[in-house]
């Protein structure tokens, strides 16, 4: 995201480019992906008013997997105090872009690449418990809704890791459940394109975030 941040920041946007433990990594999967992606958002929320920065209008964007994780990051709230991902902590988010992102994980996981979700599914989410029968209800953001920012999707139409039927059908499900939700198609993009300066794709993901951070 280096780049995409990068340019954002040319813009004159403060940007907070956060970094989190894989499932390939040692501590990352469940819980310790949600954990790291929740901490290095309220050290924002903590130490951005030292730095000259207005915390009450953020804007979380995530690509592909972060799409998910930025997703999640405005349902925490709705997240049961006893779970292993609750920081006890929630960032005032007033939009989120999912940029070719797999926010719902079980619909996910059939329709993406193997390598992108299949595989690692289980680190990810984590086993099943007594306490926690189903996986997906504190990791994947369609269990969680509505939560009050408002979700964008936003897909290529020629995106195979993130078809644009995943943006869709988690727009329906956000509304359905009472949230506010839309979904913008890029025509003749895939996924790359999204997060690559320069691009249509990126523009208009570009001036979303203006505009609901000068909101």
């Amino acid at each position: 995201m280096n780049y995409a941040a990068e340019d954002l920041r040319q813009r004159g946007l403060a940007v907070w480019n956060i970094e989190y433990r894989g499932v390939d990594e040692i501590g990352g999967g469940y819980p310790g992906t949600f954990l790291d992606v929740s901490m290095a958002t309220n050290m924002l929320v903590e130490k951005g008013p030292k730095l000259g920065l207005a915390v009450e209008q953020i804007v979380a964007i995530g690509h592909s997997a972060g799409g998910h994780l930025a997703a999640w990051l405005a349902a925490q709230p709705n997240l049961r105090s006893d779970s292993d991902v609750s920081s006890g902590h929630t960032a005032p988010l007033a939009a989120v872009i999912i940029s070719g992102g797999l926010a719902d994980l079980e619909a996910s996981e059939p329709v993406t690449l193997e390598s992108c979700l299949g595989s690692i599914i289980d680190d990810l989410t984590g086993s099943p418990d007594e306490g926690r029968l189903r996986v997906f209800s504190d990791t994947s953001p369609t269990e969680l809704l509505p939560v009050d920012a408002i979700l964008i999707s936003v897909n290529g139409d020629k995106d195979r890791i993130a078809p644009p039927e995943l943006g869709r059908s988690f727009t329906k499900a956000v509304r359905a459940a009472g949230g506010q939700a839309n979904y913008i198609e890029i025509r003749n993009a895939g996924h790359v394109e999204l997060i690559s300066p320069g691009t249509e794709a990126f523009e208009v993901q570009a001036k979303l975030i203006e505009s609901y951070v000068n909101r």
